[in-house]
């Protein structure tokens, strides 16, 4: 923030994140409070005040969107699948929120055009179970291959192979806070922030997006 305000920049936009919620039964909105139960989410949160004393301070508007699911041709899920097996740490029966990283760039890019104040999340239109995310990849992908965990027993081995991750050669969900983040169930109100910036969803839900996702996974391959 310090190197924001040296250089003239006039709004500030902090990517953070959905789990500085717990798990939560209902929809959250702008007015829901934040309980994070993770150290990850704890992080955020404490990030979001600290950034935002020090904008009011050097006279910066600052805003921050608490993103979900962000996700797109190079995130974990689509990396593991190209490496032959997504292995998930839970049977994904919790709702959570999703959404296309192309309309995430273009919300974090709309609101500091548009000098946004506040903290809220956001998402698509339409949140899904990761069971129906996944189902949707496999209609456009049905050779993908799928192995999950009930999540006592994901914890479990998280917790075993812990000292062994650095010896891994890709990322994964191999830790105890990724298996109860991944088991978290937060669904965002639809339509939060969009309105005020008056924009539409290129991808309102999964199923517009994630074959998007595929199709520029598969043109990147071919060519």
């Amino acid at each position: 923030m310090e190197a924001a305000a040296e250089a003239g920049v006039k709004n500030f936009v902090y990517s953070s994140s959905l789990l500085v919620y717990g798990d939560l039964p209902g929809e959250v909105d702008s007015a829901t409070p934040a309980k994070p139960v993770l150290d990850y989410g704890r992080i955020k949160l404490e990030t979001e005040r600290r950034l935002a004393r020090e904008a009011s301070s050097a006279g910066i508007s600052f805003g921050a969107l608490r993103l979900p699911h962000v996700y797109g041709a190079m995130d974990l899920y689509f990396q593991q699948l190209r490496n032959g097996l997504l292995i998930l740490p839970g049977l994904g029966r919790n709702t959570f929120t999703h959404l296309h990283v192309t309309d995430t760039a273009r919300i974090l890019i709309a609101c500091a055009e548009q000098g946004y104040q506040g903290i809220s999340p956001v998402g698509d239109d339409l949140p899904a179970t990761w069971a129906e995310f996944l189902r949707v990849v496999k209609l456009h992908l049905p050779r993908a291959r799928v192995l999950a965990f009930p999540q006592w027993l994901a914890l479990t081995t998280t917790a075993a192979i812990a000292p062994f991750r650095r010896f891994r050669p890709h990322p994964g969900l191999e830790t105890p806070g990724a298996v109860r983040s991944y088991n978290c169930k937060i669904a965002v109100k639809p339509g939060l922030v969009w309105k005020d910036l008056g924009l539409n969803l290129l991808f309102p839900t999964i199923h517009e997006g994630v074959p998007a996702v595929l199709k520029e996974w598969q043109d990147k391959t071919n060519s």
